[in-house]
């Protein structure tokens, strides 16, 4: 059958979507409704704004289906040159379904080339690494991600605190760049800043013996949301004097403290 005599690839789309959501669980359906998707010309609606609602869940759902399904996805990312927006979460669902289908190697290809990368790729990639029992690896992103100054969030923290107690040989407690009080320090601020304890994020903070950029960013803004902002500009100053640099991260996430930040400049 013609391209042009297909039947229309957006209704195939509605199809796919209602029977991955639980509408349908037959494989026949399935794969006609993605053979009607994948089978759509450039020019179609589908591909309309770079396919960003389209790409993202068709390579989430294909995840559940054979991997040369998804490959045929990733072509079509690359095709469209969507694998370098990083506005799009395609990167993010091509790490999912890498990591998924095993194939950790080409998960890293896809992250490596990003020109930007968020905190979403950072754990889908430590959290790919964990399932696939690569703990070294798991905790290399992971030590990234705070380099980069992002604040970590249950998904990843779960992931590596699960790395940490299945590595048999030991080699993360004596070689891993983030030492496991740290880990579990940045957990517990998270936590108590969450759920309106503030003073025992503080002291659980000022008790760390290690503190990334990472961390800071955790209980800087948490002391602004909870009405603290003396503190958290005090708390911003110390940063600076122990030589902790802030990032893009710790100046969005507290106007106040990025008001302060410009004023001194």
């Amino acid at each position: 059958m013609e391209l042009h005599q297909r039947p229309e690839a957006a209704a195939q789309l509605a199809v796919l979507q209602w029977s991955l959501t639980g509408g349908f669980n037959e494989a026949s359906t399935v794969a006609r409704s993605y053979d009607g998707v994948l089978g759509a010309p450039v020019e179609s609606p589908l591909w309309r704004g770079g396919g960003g609602h389209t790409f993202p869940f068709l390579l989430k759902t294909s995840a559940r289906l054979p991997l040369p399904v998804s490959k045929q996805i990733h072509a079509l990312v690359l095709k469209h040159g969507l694998h370098r927006d990083t506005t799009l979460p395609n990167a993010n669902a091509l790490v999912h379904v890498y990591s998924v289908a095993r194939l950790m190697g080409v998960a890293w290809k896809v992250f490596d080339e990003l020109p930007v990368r968020s905190m979403v790729v950072y754990t889908m990639m430590a959290s790919g690494y964990a399932q696939n029992r690569r703990y070294k690896d798991a905790m290399g992103a992971f030590d990234d991600m705070l380099n980069e100054g992002f604040e970590p969030g249950a998904v990843v923290m779960a992931s590596v605190l699960s790395t940490c107690a299945r590595s048999e040989s030991g080699g993360l407690r004596r070689g891993m760049a983030v030492p496991l009080e740290v880990i579990l320090g940045m957990a517990l601020v998270d936590v108590y800043a969450k759920n309106w304890t503030i003073k025992e994020a503080v002291t659980v903070f000022k008790g760390m013996p290690e503190r990334h950029t990472a961390t800071w960013n955790a209980l800087i803004p948490a002391l602004t949301h909870h009405g603290h902002g003396k503190d958290a500009l005090a708390m911003f100053q110390q940063m600076r004097r122990e030589g902790v640099l802030p990032n893009a991260t710790t100046l969005v996430k507290d106007p106040w403290v990025e008001c302060h930040w410009w004023l001194r400049q």
